[in-house]
């Protein structure tokens, strides 16, 4: 019942975005130039859950922005999903290519083309013993640090020169609720969010403990290094309109949990 409820509210905030997004592309103030409205724009995303969703009924909060976004700059979405280590090495050298979800770090700065900011993550350790607030205070304990190969997580336990053996990293979105739940790490790097969206998915039942947030990362609505600029320019405009309109705000509700 909760899900079909969600799935409900999902459609329902569809239905009341269409009509302003229908008028501002009547006006034209956001259409590509020149591009016709049946242009279609490729869009690699990598299952995340709950940024990105391959289901039939809901995308996910970071995909259902891009979509909302694609539409409203007059283009059709073209979707493919991948692996996020494909994703990651092949999106940069693609041509006119949205990559979902996509976090903007130094690391990455000079690889793809960034158009505009969709959502801000805090990144938390998370463990099922002992709260971990810092990662000074994780390396101080020899906290044993899971973490999703190739993410801001990763890169962050990197840049913070945390020692090697204590960093676990497994392939992103598959196994780190079931590794910390066996014991085979001591925390679990990620997002709050996603932490409780993923143990409760899962059918965990024991409480997460949550420590302070470590850092936090910017979401980014991304294009290949290449991109064309009418693309870039059209779709910052429509993020700006979902900013202004509320829709930004409003995508993530449809995926919070009551349970």
């Amino acid at each position: 019942m909760q899900r079909e409820g969600m799935v409900a509210r999902h459609h329902s905030l569809v239905r009341r975005l269409c009509v302003p997004a229908l008028s501002l592309l009547v006006m034209g103030s956001l259409a590509v130039p020149a591009r016709g409205q049946e242009a279609a724009i490729s869009i690699m995303a990598s299952e995340i859950p709950p940024l990105v969703l391959e289901e039939p009924a809901r995308r996910g909060i970071v995909l259902d922005m891009v979509v909302e976004a694609v539409r409203r700059a007059g283009l059709v979405p073209h979707i493919t999903f991948m692996p996020w280590k494909r994703v990651k090495e092949t999106g940069s050298a693609a041509k006119d290519t949205l990559i979902v979800p996509l976090t903007r770090l130094p690391s990455r700065e000079a690889d793809f083309t960034w158009i505009a900011p969709l959502l801000s993550v805090e990144r938390v350790l998370v463990s099922l013993k002992h709260r971990v607030d810092t990662l000074d205070q994780a390396r101080a304990l020899g906290v044993r640090i899971i973490v999703a190969a190739g993410s801001a997580p990763e890169q962050a336990l990197k840049d913070a020169n945390y020692p090697l053996h204590l960093i676990i990293s497994v392939p992103m979105g598959m196994n780190e609720p079931y590794m910390l739940r066996m014991g085979r790490g001591d925390a679990w790097f990620t997002s709050g969010f996603q932490a409780q969206w993923r143990w409760q998915g899962e059918g965990h039942t024991e409480p997460l403990i949550v420590g302070d947030v470590i850092q936090v990362d910017s979401i980014y609505l991304g294009c290949s290094l290449q991109c064309d600029p009418a693309y870039v320019k059209a779709l910052a405009a429509a993020v700006e309109s979902m900013r202004l309109d509320g829709t930004l705000a409003a995508i993530p509700q449809l995926y919070v949990r009551t349970n």
